[in-house]
């Protein structure tokens, strides 16, 4: 018989399709569909977490905000940072690490227009590792995205008394503010933050306090190099006793939450799968057994068991070939889609 006869007849018995075989392929197909989109759709999520924080300079930073000694949360000391270098270059390389204190000063400082600005100072070799570079030492970095260019500080000539500070007079110290891309959200905390050199921070104090002994500290970051040894240094920070935060450590709980969603997603629906599957492969049974009068028919007109065995085949290649083309379309159509809303990256 030839091949031509057997697809007009194959034609002919998929007219007697039942509705409930037809149903069971439509259920089948939408699982396969559902399945696609959510695996697609989560595995985009995990990969852009993992790319926005792995490329990403705020992952790289630990902040010691405090420290505790007999059970009582106690300032941050000037002897602190010598420990925390000391203790870390014991384990790694000086290039592996860097340790800075955040000093400041803790009141707003007036320009020639009366807006207030707050002061903060890193040594040079976090500023640059954190893009705060600095032309000159009469050069800041304004860490709002509102443009700034030329300011005039009114730096108050201050008294220190028993009572606090006071001050009568003050000078004008013009600043020239450098713009730049993006800063790290450990230094935009929505404050009108001015951040400066070393250099121009010691100048500042010595125009402001006479015996130049104001000392603030505010916190003490910690720039890690290599990624992958974040955490770890980050338990021996904590381990001498400082309080920290750190931003893998936010990633790490997103990740595991990530993943523990897309398990659990990937085990409902892929039990959804396999009974659907199931529900299909039955239905297929019953389809064949009502066709059992059929193909007795076929026989008695000469047919053998592998012809009529053809005719059947080839419907239900038919029809799971376009359940398999109709699955693959619609996961790439979602593919495109979120590509092209920039959701994933094909890079």
């Amino acid at each position: 018989m030839s091949k031509n006869k057997i697809k007009l007849l194959s034609k002919l018995v998929k007219k007697k399709t039942t509705l409930s075989l037809k149903l069971s392929l439509i259920i089948f197909n939408f699982m396969l569909i559902l399945l696609s989109i959510v695996s697609i759709s989560l595995i985009s999520q995990y990969y852009q977490l993992k790319e926005d924080f792995f490329y990403n300079d705020n992952t790289h930073i630990i902040e010691i905000t405090s420290k505790r000694e007999n059970n009582k949360l106690v300032n941050l000391q000037s002897l602190d940072e010598e420990y925390i270098k000391t203790t870390l270059n014991n384990v790694f390389s000086d290039t592996e690490v860097c340790v800075s204190i955040e000093y400041s000063i803790n009141f707003g400082i007036p320009d020639s227009n009366n807006n207030t600005y707050f002061i903060y100072m890193l040594n040079d070799k976090l500023s640059n590792k954190l893009g705060l570079n600095f032309t000159n030492d009469f050069t800041a970095i304004y860490t709002r995205d509102t443009p700034l260019e030329n300011i005039t500080l009114k730096l108050p000539k201050i008294i220190i008394e028993n009572q606090g500070y006071s001050s009568s007079e003050s000078i004008d110290f013009p600043i020239k503010i450098e713009k730049v891309n993006s800063l790290s959200h450990y230094l935009t905390d929505g404050l009108d933050k001015l951040y400066i050199s070393e250099g121009l921070y010691t100048k500042i104090i010595n125009e402001m306090f006479d015996d130049n002994s104001y000392n603030n500290i505010n916190r003490i970051l910690i720039y890690v190099t290599t990624l992958s040894n974040v955490d770890h240094i980050a338990d021996i920070i904590n381990s001498l006793g400082f309080n920290i935060n750190y931003t893998l450590e936010s990633f790490n709980d997103l990740s595991k939450s990530l993943n523990n969603t897309l398990l659990s997603s990937f085990i409902i629906l892929s039990l959804l799968l396999i009974v659907t599957s199931i529900n299909l492969i039955i239905s297929s049974e019953i389809y064949l057994k009502n066709n059992q009068k059929d193909m007795g028919i076929f026989k008695h007109y000469g047919y053998t068991t592998s012809q009529v065995y053809s005719i059947y085949k080839n419907n239900f290649h038919t029809l799971f070939f376009k359940s398999f083309m109709i699955t693959e379309g619609f996961s790439l159509l979602f593919l495109i889609f979120l590509i092209k809303k920039h959701i994933i990256s094909i890079v």
